[in-house]
């Protein structure tokens, strides 16, 4: 079945099935989340998809679309630590969602990290029957800042950065092969 995932700030998940969320004409206003709480990611998905979790720890949790609760779009839904053990929402930042169903070769994985570094591992490489992978090696204090899925031909050209200044640039992104799974990124810096 097509649902929408939400997942909040705090962590707070549940998946709808697509023709209600339609239906509901869904503003995520509506939501009735805690305080200081708000919706953080909305991902159109599929019971029988795997939903990979990326942190900015480095690691990469999944779960079955089917293992998500469902709900209303209102209601809130269940912490997502609680449905996955090994999540220690206190201690990592949930920095990507997406819903995969194939795990295969020819879909890239694309970490970017708050020192500048980048990384680039084929989708199959975390293929796993375990909830939690380290996705990447992080040197101290580097955490990931975006992590995306492209296609084989899919190429993200530039990344923008904005500094703790407020300094924004565009740079372009150099070419990136496909690496192994748990070794450091390559520096996109001199």
């Amino acid at each position: 079945e097509d649902v929408m995932l939400t997942i909040s700030k705090d962590g707070f998940i549940k998946r709808i099935p697509y023709k209600n969320y339609i239906r509901a004409n869904a503003e995520p206003s509506e939501i009735e989340y805690r305080e200081g709480d708000e919706l953080r990611f909305l991902v159109k998905s599929n019971t029988t998809d795997n939903i990979l979790i990326f942190t900015d720890r480095g690691i990469m949790y999944q779960i079955k679309g089917i293992n998500i609760p469902e709900g209303k779009w209102k209601e809130k839904g269940e912490k997502l630590d609680t449905l996955i053990k090994a999540l220690n929402l206190d201690e990592e930042k949930i920095i990507g969602v997406n819903s995969v169903n194939i795990m295969s070769s020819d879909r890239f994985v694309q970490f970017v990290t708050n020192s500048g570094c980048i990384k680039r591992s084929s989708l199959d490489k975390f293929q796993t029957n375990y909830s939690k992978l380290q996705a990447l090696k992080l040197k101290e204090n580097e955490e990931v800042v975006d992590v995306i899925i492209l296609d084989e031909d899919e190429t993200k050209e530039f990344i923008s950065f904005e500094t703790k200044e407020g300094l924004n640039f565009n740079i372009q992104i150099p070419s990136i092969e496909d690496s192994p799974r748990n070794i450091l990124p390559t520096s996109m810096f001199n």
